[in-house]
């Protein structure tokens, strides 16, 4: 029988903690999120659904590795994009999301994806090389494969228009909007 995807015997190279240990940790700190942020997670007038990611994923070199010809998610990975799920998952059910998750079905969407960090830049205020499209794959796949688990059809082959904003700000988080690529191009 295969291991359960979280049971890795590897370890984080950062401090020794076992993966499993990691995703405890984060697991429970994801189910902790306060009134603000969750007002934050709300529909908007204009059709618009926004979602709330506790952390970034990891570096892509840390996101994926090579096994035979393909390339997979590592453990690192697998457990972020499991701990992504479950919040927008939380999000939706907190908020009664279902309804408008199922009317995305079929639509072009537009995702703008907010990348809240406190270390865009330097201390002398230089930009810090950190690339922002790094992180966006990984957290459209998440965003996606939740949005499936409510309504079957939908996909990121739906996303016509993709918009990424480094935000500097005291805590790393990433707010994900999503909405119909007709009501973007009407916003002013």
């Amino acid at each position: 029988m295969p291991a359960e995807p979280f049971e890795e015997t590897c370890s984080d190279s950062r401090n020794g903690q076992s993966i499993s240990d990691i995703f405890e940790n984060k697991f429970e700190k994801s189910s902790h999120l306060s009134d603000q942020e969750t007002e934050l997670i709300s529909r908007d007038h204009q059709s618009m659904l926004v979602f709330q990611l506790s952390s970034f994923p990891p570096s892509i070199n840390q996101l994926y590795m090579t096994r035979g010809r393909y390339r997979v998610l590592t453990p690192e990975g697998r457990i972020w994009k499991a701990i992504a799920q479950h919040e927008i998952l939380k999000q939706i059910e907190a908020h009664g999301l279902s309804g408008d998750v199922q009317a995305l079905k079929g639509q072009s969407l537009c995702l703008v994806l907010r990348l809240h960090c406190p270390t865009w830049f330097t201390k002398a205020g230089g930009i810090r090389i950190k690339d922002a499209a790094s992180y966006e794959k990984a957290a459209v796949d998440a965003l996606f494969e939740a949005l499936r688990e409510i309504e079957a059809g939908l996909d990121d082959s739906q996303v016509f228009g993709l918009c990424l904003q480094k935000i500097c700000s005291v805590e790393e988080k990433i707010e994900i909007e999503i909405m119909d690529i007709q009501v973007a191009i009407q916003t002013p």
